[in-house]
């Protein structure tokens, strides 16, 4: 660090740009009084507020408008492999390859033209100052000044992304005395695959199904067994061979799940049961031979640099080094994945396939070569969805409208009445319900009212730039604890449940506020709500679904109202509050039977309105795919 420090021309003039890649330690040889600090994430603001170490956030130099353009330019330049000069050179079996992560581009987009216009504003306000950063934002500030020096830090951005695994050990009762604990395991992508494929080796020993000739054969791609076992218990009833395909999650994790895909009678597929020595050859002689055509990305820097732009700006040279890294690893997924998924095509005669998604990068390729191959592709609605029209952009970027696919299925007429509202065509669309759904319906509980619960989404997807901001993280995290307080001033004992794809602090929030309150991470959040009197939730969520058909009054606080107001409140299906008169609906709800059922009454009549074929979806589900004749569009 020595040698940084003696480069400096006036002491008083320094910043450090602080951001996760960097940990504390990193700063120990800067005499800090001398310097100002930036925070570029949440994380690092953490990290130096617990240090108590005084620092700008970088969030305060960019404005709403600026957020908007982000946004923008995001959706816009992730279409980058559509343009003329670059788009012949991307195609791989019949497929553009930059499509089919065309929705992580966009994510890579907006955290990094957030980092880059905070930069610009930063160093046109601070000027004649010395910038020290760490790599990750090192080339950024390269486009604005030369006096910067590299931090040497030992993380930097490579793509390995993580996965929290939330486990619940012991007691299933949030209060029982019974000894009980969570465990949050962080494992990176290399970790699940070898996890994945401890499991994938052991299909392969006990997969003992067999294909029936005279059947239609129907490839479910990861529909979960312990999720949809109503449906998996149906298929034996009909004339249809089954062929199970996960990558997310692996075909069964434990005896429960092996018991329900056997009794079902499934063929399980997997990478395991695909991958030999020819194909793994394959695979590895193909990703050389197209970057050998392809790489390196900066051979194509002047459409580069003409096409990434920001206010009328490139930003290429400050982007190409982290795109291009990114770009390599996808194309190389994208080939593996692609090579796997042709040897299941070929392997079986499909007659449809059934999805959750248009967007994602495997249902991409699986959309692709189900046409190629002439088989009918069949959407099945996944989520409880914003209905609003403040969400048709979205719903548009992201493929939500389902505009390729032979046939839609969604839970009840309203989603289709949406659908088609939005030109999705009429006669594609099944309004069949939700297995899930009907296994809620046909199962007995036993109610208590022992506790209230709140189910948190923290905004777990991030899909806009607001989303990544310091401060609205934190107005977040103050209503998650301002809903705490509210709950025990009133005396009663409080459940949180974070959502599974992002945790947001809640345990550290519930243990400065109260005993009673206690966070359940991981598991499925149905086993919570019996027991519950009220159900809080922070966004719009699937669990609002289950809660209303178990007739438990729900209440929404909504986090993200730019997200505009869903039906489910237009209509009452669940009570809309705010911190300010959250404990007043609270006190009422726990002391006004007559208005609990009221609440209730106006869930079901919402149901009513949303659901179809509440008990008997999966029935309705398999007939629709026994007799139906599929052919591809």
């Amino acid at each position: 660090m020595e040698f940084i420090l003696s480069t400096l021309n006036n002491p008083n003039k320094q910043i450090i740009f602080f951001d996760s890649s960097m940990k504390i330690d990193d700063l120990k040889n800067f005499s800090l009084q001398n310097f100002t600090l930036f925070s570029f994430d949440y994380e690092s603001h953490q990290i130096l507020s617990q240090n108590n170490i005084p620092h700008k956030i970088s969030d305060d130099y960019i404005t709403q408008n600026d957020l908007r353009n982000i946004e923008i330019s995001s959706m816009k330049l992730s279409n980058w492999y559509q343009e003329l000069q670059i788009s012949k050179f991307l195609q791989y079996s019949g497929m553009n390859l930059g499509e089919l992560f065309y929705v992580e581009t966009y994510y890579l987009l907006i955290k990094f033209l957030k980092k880059y216009l905070e930069i610009k504003s930063i160093s046109k306000t601070f000027k004649n100052f010395s910038f020290y950063v760490s790599t990750n934002l090192f080339s950024i500030i390269k486009s604005f000044t030369d006096s910067v020096i590299e931090i040497p830090v030992s993380h930097q951005d490579n793509f390995n992304e993580s996965l929290q695994i939330p486990l619940r050990i012991g007691r299933k009762n949030p209060f029982s005395k019974l000894p009980g604990f969570d465990v949050l395991f962080n494992l990176s992508t290399n970790k699940q695959d070898a996890i994945k494929i401890i499991s994938e080796r052991l299909t392969q020993r006990i997969n003992k199904a067999q294909i029936k000739k005279d059947n239609k054969t129907i490839l479910l791609y990861n529909i979960t067994a312990q999720k949809f076992s109503d449906f998996y218990s149906q298929i034996p009833n009909f004339p249809l061979n089954m062929i199970k395909y996960d990558t997310n999650l692996p075909a069964y994790w434990n005896h429960k799940t092996y018991s329900i895909v056997k009794k079902s009678g499934s063929i399980v597929e997997n990478y395991e049961t695909l991958l030999d020595d020819t194909l793994e050859k394959k695979i590895s002689e193909s990703i050389e031979n197209f970057h050998n055509t392809l790489n390196p990305l900066t051979n194509f820097d002047d459409f580069f640099q003409a096409f990434f732009q920001i206010e009328n700006n490139s930003f290429w040279n400050s982007f190409k080094f982290l795109f291009s890294k990114f770009c390599k690893n996808k194309f190389s997924q994208s080939i593996k994945q692609i090579e796997i998924t042709k040897k299941l095509l070929e392997k079986y005669n499909f007659s449809t396939i059934m999805l959750w998604s248009e967007d994602r990068f495997e249902e991409q390729i699986l959309y692709n070569l189900a046409k190629q191959n002439k088989i009918s592709v069949i959407f099945s609605q996944h989520g409880f969805e914003f209905d609003t029209d403040e969400m048709i952009p979205y719903m548009n970027f992201f493929r939500w409208f389902p505009s390729r696919s032979d046939f839609i299925i969604v839970w009840g007429n309203m989603m289709k009445e949406w659908f088609i509202k939005n030109g999705v065509a009429a006669k594609k669309i099944k309004a069949l319900g939700s297995p899930y759904f009907s296994k809620i319906f046909s199962t007995k509980f036993k109610f208590k009212n022992d506790y209230i619960l709140l189910a948190c989404d923290a905004k777990a997807f991030d899909y806009v730039p607001e989303e990544l901001c310091v401060k609205n993280i934190l107005e977040y995290k103050n209503k998650i604890k301002k809903i705490c307080q509210i709950v025990t001033n009133l005396n009663e004992k409080l459940v949180i449940k974070p959502h599974p794809s992002k945790y947001s602090d809640e345990k550290k929030i519930a243990k400065e506020v109260g005993r009673n309150i206690k966070v359940v991470m991981g598991g499925d959040i149905l086993p919570l709500i019996p027991p519950s009197s009220i159900v809080i939730t922070t966004n719009i969520t699937t669990a609002i679904i289950q809660v209303l058909i178990l007739k438990k009054p729900v209440i929404l606080i909504r986090t993200n109202s730019y997200y505009g107001k869903p039906d489910v409140l237009n209509l009452n299906g669940c009570i809309e509050a705010n911190l300010e008169n959250l404990e007043s609906i609270l006190k009422k709800l726990l002391s006004d039977k007559k208005y609990v059922n009221d609440v209730v009454k106006s869930g079901n009549n919402f149901l009513s309105k949303y659901l179809s074929n509440t008990t008997n979806s999966s029935k309705e589900i398999l007939k629709f795919l026994s007799e139906e004749k599929f052919e591809s569009r």
